[in-house]
């Protein structure tokens, strides 16, 4: 490699490392947004829950793991860009770990929304009047099948199976140098 070509890669690796940086404080502002409207919502669920209906803990239910399991992806993807922030490093056995994390969370809350609308569709707690006009406003009851977030967990796992595989050439490449 030429002086040339070396000043272009430090400049373009330059460009990457500012783009994390800007990702990553974008990330910290939406997550902060979001940890304080999940906080100010179960804050008013519970007080709905003790003040007027005690079988309202339902929707609490939904909100504390549906709420959790968004936070745990935004911290994950904050660690992301951070690791590559200090390291330089993107292809990462870490990395690929956090990716597959992500790609886990994203099926749980899959399974967590179906199960959800499946008790609600099919009025498995009646005493707690969830039946029909719950789904969307549907007069027929329905389940909820999030296929968005499938496929974002299948991109994920993808994503952390091609990390992986990069981390492992990178790692082979290095001990070969």
């Amino acid at each position: 490699m030429d002086e040339t070509e070396d000043s272009g890669l430090v400049n373009a690796l330059s460009k990457a490392k500012r783009a994390c940086i800007r990702v990553r404080w974008v990330l910290i502002c939406v997550t902060a947004l979001f940890a304080c409207g999940w906080g100010a919502s179960l804050i008013v669920l519970v007080i709905d829950c003790i003040e007027n209906d005690p079988l309202s803990f339902v929707p609490l239910t939904y909100l504390l793991r549906y709420g959790s399991l968004v936070l745990a992806v935004f911290m994950v993807m904050l660690q992301v860009f951070s690791d590559v922030i200090r390291d330089g490093k993107p292809f990462s056995l870490p990395q690929a770990d956090r990716l597959g994390f992500i790609s886990l969370v994203a099926l749980v809350f899959v399974i967590v929304e179906l199960l959800f609308t499946a008790g609600l569709s099919y009025d498995l707690i009646p005493e707690y009047g969830y039946s029909m006009v719950i789904n969307d406003g549907n007069s027929e009851p329905t389940i909820n099948l999030n296929i968005g977030m499938l496929v974002f967990s299948a991109i994920m796992y993808s994503l952390s199976a091609i990390f992986r595989y990069a981390a492992l050439l990178q790692q082979l490449s290095d001990e070969t140098v």
